[in-house]
């Protein structure tokens, strides 16, 4: 059952799990109290009723319309029920109009409509759309405020917030029940949750909602409003901070913005170079993403690369930064040296395939598959044989039964057995490199002329930084470039380091 989801959407999980289920052949028949449960979009329900579940063979009861598929009339139902779809569509559409009139109209009271509370507030117990101050973190805002209009940054705010133990707004709710949501025990301030604070009006006692819209007579799609269209509703509730403090914040917010702005104008002529490790190169300490950015040394715009702990919460873990061009310089010699090692245990398979032992060798396993496959064979004129005996009463059923499961389970160890083989025939070939996928990728790269964003993601998965020239690159096909190490060595030969 697909609980607080819309039957508008057939997009629902419990629904797919169905629809899995359905494609699987695990049921035949699906029964919906009306037609309204199976969805309420009227052309998505029609294309179930008549074609998906008729090409799948599932019979379709509506209990109370009193429609079975399996006994439905073409000519008494075929307009009934589409029109019945068509109805609960329209009805939905219309409940969906109607509740946001509803809201609209407690936003314009200046009534909290939201389901999360904003940070310093709680809903008064008197009622529940009205906000009083949780004086339990209120003074935790006020820091924030005074912090800002000091001239701190939104980061140094939030690392000064996490060093002094004080939880963020998301592990608040995890420690005080509001939300079991696992993801928010050890969540961090951060500058963005900061700055948000700092530019809501609700800390001064304003109501500001409705600046999104989604509704069903609309469309589903959520759309963002422009500022004025929001609704805005002064002196709803107790201020936590002055309104002097809150447009002294916001005058910084509009220096700042200004001066970023000029700063993007005056190195928008830099070009900026393409990050071919996104998303894959993490600070070893804490495991966030080593983000790429401009830094001038000497009047002159390097790129480097920093840990985003630096720039999100404030915190500054040991690997601080690296200039980009040592991180290309490096991975660069890495995966030379790593193709030149795969290169090289390609180059010695082929020797050691080429010998005349392993193409006596190779001989011998493709007559022994040939053996294995005729023995195969004949398991299944033995199965028919089995049968015609069992036909002309020779064998009763139980003997017929147990000799066929015998003849089965041995024809099916056979044929296992001729699949391993011919893999260990494939590894004899003169042209064995390995696994297929891993091969690929490293032959469409060897001698590579310069470093690109292909080559890195074709053969890294992640690489770590731990500062001071400490890295820790983790290959794609590491498992099976071992694997073709062990063949080698398997054959009392190696292929390097």
């Amino acid at each position: 059952m697909d609980r607080a989801v819309t039957g508008t959407m057939f997009d629902r999980p419990e629904f797919n799990r169905m629809v899995a289920d359905m494609r699987a052949g695990k049921f035949d028949c699906v029964i919906v109290k009306d037609l309204s449960r199976l969805g309420r979009n009227y052309l998505e329900a029609g294309n179930y009723l008549e074609s998906i579940f008729p090409i799948f063979g599932i019979r379709f009861i509506s209990i109370t319309d009193h429609y079975d598929s399996l006994t439905a009339k073409a000519s008494e139902d075929g307009l009934i029920v589409p029109l019945k779809n068509l109805i609960n569509e329209a009805y939905a559409k219309d409940i969906s109009r109607k509740v946001k009139s509803s809201l609209d109209a407690m936003k314009r009271q200046g009534k909290y409509t939201g389901e999360r509370l904003p940070y310093g507030y709680m809903r008064d117990p008197e009622d529940k759309h009205h906000l009083i101050v949780d004086r339990a973190v209120a003074g935790n805002v006020v820091r924030i405020f005074e912090e800002k209009a000091a001239g701190i940054s939104v980061v140094k705010i939030a690392a000064g917030l996490n060093d002094d133990g004080i939880p963020s707004p998301s592990r608040y709710l995890y420690e005080t029940g509001v939300s079991k949501a696992e993801k928010f025990k050890t969540s961090q301030w951060g500058g963005t949750t900061v700055q948000r604070i700092l530019k809501n009006r609700i800390y001064i006692g304003d109501m500001v909602q409705g600046k999104t819209e989604k509704a069903l007579y609309k469309g589903m799609s959520t759309t963002v409003k422009p500022e004025e269209e929001y609704i805005v509703v002064e002196g709803t509730h107790e201020a936590i901070v002055s309104k002097e403090l809150f447009d002294k914040v916001q005058k910084i917010f509009e220096w700042t913005g200004a001066e970023a702005k000029a700063k993007k104008e005056r190195l928008k002529h830099i070009e900026r170079p393409e990050n071919l490790y996104d998303g894959i190169f993490v600070c070893g300490d804490c495991g966030r993403k080593m983000g790429l950015r401009l830094c001038k040394v000497r009047k002159i715009h390097h790129p480097i690369y920093v840990c985003n702990s630096a720039n999100i919460y404030g915190k500054r873990c040991e690997c601080r930064a690296v200039y980009k061009s040592v991180v290309d310089r490096t991975v660069e010699a890495f995966l030379r040296q790593q193709i030149s090692v795969y290169m090289g245990c390609v180059e010695q398979i082929k020797t050691i395939n080429a010998s005349p032992a392993r193409i006596r060798e190779l001989s011998d396993l493709k007559t022994d598959i040939q053996k294995t496959e005729e023995k195969a064979e004949a398991l299944s004129v033995k199965i028919g044989k089995l049968y015609e005996d069992y036909s002309d009463g020779i064998l009763s059923e139980e003997d017929y039964l147990f000799a066929k499961k015998t003849y089965l389970d041995e024809q099916e160890r056979l044929q296992d057995e001729v699949v391993e083989k011919k893999r260990e025939a494939e590894r004899f070939g003169k042209s064995y490199s390995g696994d297929a996928e891993m091969a690929a990728a490293y032959q469409k790269h060897n001698g590579f002329d310069v470093l690109s964003k292909e080559v890195v993601r074709d053969l890294i998965e992640k690489i770590y930084y731990y500062g001071k020239g400490r890295y820790e690159i983790k290959l794609k096909y590491e498992d099976e470039m071992q694997d073709l190490m062990r063949e080698i060595e398997g054959r009392g030969d190696g292929c390097g380091e």
